[in-house]
């Protein structure tokens, strides 16, 4: 049989130690921390070769979350798979956002939207966070929708989240907030990131100019903000100054900010009414 000090030696030129020893952890059913304190704990011949496939899978690229199945968003974790991107931190700017907007004492029920879900990251986070508002998720993706359903269940919330097939802001109703976390990289762009190799393009390809499914949005978010009402978009790095000339043309007196991340770089578009 083979031990962990072994098993984590025999891939050390193929993969980084922490994420060979969260592969072994995730085999053995076990921490990271339990991994590394129990160097001569024995692999079965099962586990074995069920690591050696997954450090294969890992070097031909296959992005770790996909390999664990699971990822940690906004301090919760989260059924990932091929279905969904792989959740970023710079999507918790938009988390914290609408909780600053939704936890205010005019908001004690509050309704949100999340459009095109995905794994449900942002309608899952929202609804544990708060205990009082009802959310509706929507995607075109049933295989996204899956995945979001069984997060939502995981974390308790399934009551709380209404999901459903259609594009964005199909079916959602009144509500006092928009959250979208929709595609924004330029087509041309995307056919030269390795990104676009494992995720799925249907939540990447944002169009000939990143924009095209985000100003969709725009156009259309009008109608179902109640009054007092606010949108945050994650939008691109560079996207700043055309995202707020949108905001403008479809919300000519809403007031429209663009918020950058802890790299600087521009993250987030918020539209309050």
């Amino acid at each position: 049989m083979t031990s962990v000090r072994a098993a984590l030696s025999m891939f050390i030129n193929t993969l980084p130690h922490r994420e060979a020893a969260l592969l072994l952890a995730h085999i053995l059913g076990q921490s990271r921390e339990w991994v590394l304190a129990h160097p001569e704990a024995e692999l079965t011949p099962e586990q074995s070769g069920r690591f050696a496939k997954l450090i294969e899978q890992a070097g031909r690229g296959t992005p770790l979350p996909y390999l664990l199945g699971r990822w940690e968003f906004f301090g919760l974790n989260f059924k990932i798979t091929p279905d969904v991107l792989i959740p970023r931190p710079e999507t918790e700017l938009l988390v914290e956002k609408a909780l600053g907007k939704t936890q205010k004492p005019k908001s004690q029920n509050p309704k949100i939207a999340d459009a095109g879900t995905g794994s449900g990251i942002i309608a899952v986070t929202l609804a544990v966070k708060l205990p009082h508002a009802s959310i509706i998720a929507t995607d075109v993706s049933a295989a996204a929708l899956e995945v979001a359903r069984t997060n939502a269940v995981a974390h308790g919330v399934a009551e709380r989240v209404k999901f459903v097939h259609g594009d964005l802001l199909a079916d959602v109703g009144k509500v006092n907030l928009i959250c979208a976390n929709l595609p924004y990289i330029p087509t041309a762009e995307l056919e030269t990131l390795p990104v676009a190799k494992h995720e799925p393009t249907l939540a990447l390809d944002g169009g000939p100019d990143g924009l095209r499914v985000i100003e969709r949005l725009l156009a259309t978010a009008g109608d179902p903000l109640l009054p007092g009402g606010a949108l945050l978009a994650e939008i691109g790095a560079t996207q700043g100054q055309v995202a707020m000339a949108l905001a403008r043309k479809y919300f000519p007196s809403a007031h429209a900010e663009v918020y950058q991340d802890l790299a600087g770089l521009d993250r987030l578009l918020e539209i309050t009414l």
